[in-house]
């Protein structure tokens, strides 16, 4: 049965209205954090080429940028491939930067509960040509809905994935 709206009573089509407006929110923050995975699930669904090459850019060593302090330095020799910064020195990370040209993984380090209640734009991530991952390496416990809403605006060419490593 279709509902007509303009037949029912001015406070009853708000009520609908705000309820309609309430789930199309939450059905977009839900969208949001499906589109991540858990690292390990999908590294194991990839072929043996791309798990290589994922796993070397999260687990070996890599020339990388890091940002801390508000101030970008780039460890290792060549060109950097992983980019990687924490939740607090987000606002510090220059994305069109020439040091990150060459950057394939964006490593973001949730480092404590707190930081999970942040919401980080990524659209600069976007001026990034070569990448294809950002990995949200979490040392709280969380939700995979909870890391899943610190990033907004990675576009959709890029994989979004999820670790949780606690420090003993």
């Amino acid at each position: 049965m279709l509902l007509n709206l303009f037949s029912l009573s001015r406070p009853t089509r708000l009520v609908c209205k705000s309820l309609l407006m309430l789930a199309l929110a939450f059905s977009s923050t839900i969208v949001s954090a499906q589109g991540m995975a858990s690292y390990g699930a999908f590294l194991s669904s990839l072929d043996n080429a791309s798990r290589e090459h994922l796993d070397a850019l999260v687990g070996d060593v890599q020339t990388t940028v890091f940002v801390s302090n508000g101030v970008m330095t780039v460890g290792g020799e060549g060109s950097a491939r992983v980019l990687d910064f924490s939740v607090a020195d987000y606002s510090s990370v220059v994305w069109n930067s020439s040091l990150l040209t060459q950057v394939e993984l964006v490593r973001v380090r949730v480092n404590n509960s707190n930081e999970l209640a942040s919401v980080l734009d990524m659209t600069g991530s976007s001026s990034l040509s070569q990448l294809r991952y950002v990995v949200v390496l979490s040392a709280v416990e969380a939700s995979h809905a909870q890391l899943g809403n610190v990033l907004n605006g990675t576009g959709s060419s890029v994989q979004l994935l999820y670790e949780i490593s606690i420090p003993n």
